[in-house]
């Protein structure tokens, strides 16, 4: 500050002493003290006045001395006390609070005197004080030096007219808007040292800070989520609103929050991507070892970019956190979560990891199977699900909210046959891994050929009882005609697949296969044909109250086509060319959740005398990007399920 009033002396072109300008004041204002309101008995003695008065200025004087506001140079001192002269009064009658002034001789007052002696007596003896002082003042000037010392005190009278002159300019410093942004700076640095108030609550801020970074910084992991950051800032903000206290409040707690985000940001956020069985990803945040974009790339979308990246958020911060210290990795995402899973044909078991892209759920985890399917010879022959090659529309799956003729990226279904009809062995089941025991046969279907007509009825409905339920004329006909049928018998069966790699096969809803004493099944194909079948089901390897059931997946449909060529009785022999049909529909969610299907062919006509294994979707993605989650919710998961209908016969005379 003392800077810019020697240079505002300086400027004024006034005839004073260098000693005033370079000091920034004529003198060390002496300052001195008056009391009121004392008691009546020290008043009414003069020596107890006298004694306390002395009294006082002792307290005044060591108090200053020992703050270092008074010092052996007065020059260097805010303002000055004498040495030996008194410089405590002590009115001698009690007063009302009132205005100053009224402490001044009658010449510089315009306030009239009290009329009563007392009170005379008094401002004539506060006169004799005061103006002790004032003759010093107006004779010798001040010396209020402490001890030896050589350094003269700073003192100058001035005329009226210099004085109000430096009174006018100084007073426009000092009360009007500081003009540069220095003269701001020394302001408000001048502000926190006098100010009682700021200099409290900046030392409880300082206290309390760390204490509540500390508080942030308790029981943390590695590696957190934003959810995890914020609700510990929250805390830390909490303990700090309740400690913190002034005008250095808001300031301080801005460090603290930048504090906090710079230790989360500082190599411990947690990815947050998220897995598309909706799990988190375990390490802190990553690039992907394959994010480095080609020149196409970066010409796409950001929506499309970002789904390349798999779903990574807040991107911006990644690219920003280049510049730190600490140096982020390149690694594939991981949840820590891994399951076990069987191939396309279901021959071969091997563990899955959690993951976070569709075409490495739905196809490149088979595709590892593939070199020992081949090696092995488990796979006849695979169909190729038909798509429309020109089409404009592309889908990373195909579903009923997309435009008519869709293609997807890649085929997320698997269609595939793995030996003859005669390899099915109906007494033992499937030969595969991971069935649970007794779990692993298929349900017999029987075709009733006649006339080039076939009935698909199972054996409950050949009662009269519910046949005339159904009021089938086809099925009315072929009952009549009982003794002439054909009977071929096919095999279906969906697999379920849990976690833990255990499959099972299902007759029906939420119903697995049962078995006879001597070990035929005992459930027809009625339900699997007519009715919706759940996408998720109970598994029976965990059924005790203590441990909740793993929930499985319908990931196979398993179709063991006859031979097609069926001789009727009769004289003429009469040849029917009997097929079987699928489509499946899924739907992975409650409505609105659109149903997904392989391709927009109206059915997939199978080849006779095959076992055709149909590998069902681990994870359904509709045009948004987001996955169909496995919901938590018992009565919301009866809504994913597979339609029904998926079976049919198709026959050629």
């Amino acid at each position: 500050m003392q800077p810019s009033v020697v240079e505002l002396l300086k400027s004024l072109d006034l005839s004073i002493n260098k000693d005033w300008i370079y000091a920034g004041r004529p003198c060390s204002p002496r300052v001195l003290f008056t009391f009121e309101n004392c008691q009546p008995n020290i008043l009414n003695n003069k020596q107890s006045i006298e004694k306390l008065q002395h009294s006082l200025e002792d307290q005044i004087y060591n108090s200053l001395r020992k703050s270092y506001v008074i010092t052996n140079i007065s020059n260097n001192s805010l303002f000055s006390i004498p040495v030996n002269q008194e410089f405590v009064y002590i009115h001698r009658h009690n007063h009302h609070k009132n205005n100053a002034s009224r402490f001044l001789p009658i010449s510089f007052s315009n306030q009239s005197l009290p009329a009563s002696s007392s009170t005379s007596e008094d401002l004539e003896q506060f006169r004799r004080f005061i103006f002790q002082h004032i003759k010093t003042a107006l004779t010798i000037g001040f010396n209020d030096n402490i001890g030896r010392t050589n350094i003269p005190p700073i003192f100058e009278l001035s005329t009226a007219t210099t004085w109000c002159k430096i009174y006018d300019s100084l007073r426009e410093f000092f009360l009007s808007e500081p003009k540069t942004p220095k003269i701001v700076s020394i302001y408000a640095q001048l502000k926190d040292q006098i100010d009682i108030d700021v200099q409290f609550s900046e030392r409880r801020c300082k206290k309390v800070l760390p204490q509540a970074i500390n508080l942030y910084q308790e029981s943390l992991p590695t590696h957190y989520s934003q959810d995890q950051h914020e609700q510990k800032l929250q805390l830390a903000v909490e303990y700090f609103q309740l400690n913190a206290r002034g005008p250095k409040y808001n300031l301080y707690l801005d460090q603290l929050k930048n504090k906090c985000n710079e230790i989360w940001q500082n190599g411990r956020r947690l990815c947050e991507s998220i897995s598309l069985t909706g799990h988190n990803c375990v390490h802190e945040l990553h690039y992907l070892i394959d994010e480095n974009p080609t020149e196409d790339e970066t010409k796409e979308s950001d929506e499309i970019q970002i789904e390349k990246n798999n779903h990574l958020e807040e991107n911006t911060l990644l690219l920003n956190q280049k510049t730190k210290n600490y140096k982020i990795s390149a690694k594939t995402h991981n949840s820590g979560i891994v399951t076990i899973s069987a191939s396309n044909c279901g021959e071969f078991q091997r563990e899955r990891k959690d993951p976070f892209d569709l075409i490495e759920a739905n196809l490149e985890f088979y595709k590892e199977f593939e070199s020992v399917e081949l090696i092995q010879n488990k796979i006849i022959k695979k169909f190729n699900f038909k798509h429309e090659e020109e089409s404009e529309f592309v889908r990373q799956m195909i579903h009923s909210e997309c435009p008519l003729n869709s293609k997807p990226e890649f085929d997320s279904w698997s269609l595939v046959s793995i030996g003859r009809y005669s390899d099915y062995n109906s007494s033992s089941g499937l030969s595969q891994p991971g069935f649970m025991t007794s779990h692993n046969f298929l349900i017999p279907w029987e075709l009733h050929v006649c006339n080039g007509q076939v009935s698909s009825l199972c054996s409950k409905q050949w009662s009269k009882k519910n046949l005339e339920k159904s009021k089938s004329k086809s099925s009315v006909e072929l009952l009549e005609k009982k003794g002439k049928t054909v009977t071929i018998k096919a095999f279906i069966g969906l697999e379920y697949e849990c976690p833990l790699g255990h499959r099972f096969i299902c007759s029906g809803p939420d119903r697995i296969v049962r078995l006879f004493n001597n070990g035929s099944v005992k459930d027809d194909a009625y339900k699997l044909l007519n009715c919706d079948m759940p996408l998720y089901t109970a598994c029976p390897c965990r059924n005790t109250k203590e441990s909740p059931s793993y929930m499985a997946q319908a990931m196979r449909v398993f179709i063991v086509t006859p031979p097609g060529q069926v001789t009727e009785k009769g004289d003429d022999k009469k040849i029917t060319k009997v097929n079987i049909s699928i489509k499946p529909q899924v739907q992975p969610n409650p409505q609105p959740c659109p149903v997904f299907w392989p391709s927009f062919e109206d059915s997939i006509v199978l080849e006779d005398d095959n076992i055709w294994v149909l590998r069902l979707p681990y994870i359904y993605m509709g045009d948004e990007h987001k996955p169909y989650y496995r919901p938590k919710n018992f009565e919301t998961l009866n809504s994913c399920k597979i339609l029904k209908g998926m079976f049919s016969v198709v026959v050629n005379n």
